[in-house]
C-alpha cells in the first residue's frame, strides 16, 4: 500500500494522489485492463486494417505477446513469412516491451 508523506500538524495524514490512484486502479484490476487496451491499439497499428481484422491480441507473458489468428492458412503465413517483420515493428512501437510474438489459432 502507498506510504503516507507525513502529517500537517493537525493530525491528518497526507497522501500523494498518484499513490492513492495507483492503489485504487490496482484493486479493481484496471491497470491490467488499461495495459491490454494499449497493446490492442499498438497491434492494430502494426498489423494494419486487413490483418488486424483477422487477428486479436491474446495474453502477454513477460516480453512475449500472443496473437490469436482466425484461420490456419493465415497462421501459417504469419509464422512462416511475416514473424520477423511484425516482431521488429512491435519492438519499435512498444519501446522494446514486446520482444517476441507468438501466433495461435483462435
Amino acid at each position: 500500500m502507498a506510504e503516507p508523506r507525513g502529517s500537517r500538524g493537525n493530525g491528518r495524514t497526507v497522501w500523494r494522489v498518484a499513490d492513492v490512484l495507483h492503489e485504487v486502479l490496482a484493486g479493481y484490476g484496471l491497470n491490467r485492463r488499461r495495459g491490454q487496451l494499449e497493446l490492442e491499439r499498438v497491434w492494430a497499428k502494426v498489423a494494419g486494417a486487413e490483418l488486424g481484422a483477422r487477428t486479436r491480441v491474446g495474453r502477454k507473458c513477460r516480453d512475449q505477446l500472443e496473437i490469436l489468428v482466425d484461420d490456419a492458412v493465415l497462421l501459417h503465413e504469419l509464422v512462416g513469412f511475416r514473424l520477423e517483420e511484425l516482431q521488429q515493428k512491435m519492438q519499435a512501437a512498444t519501446g522494446g516491451r514486446i520482444r517476441s510474438l507468438r501466433f495461435r489459432l483462435a
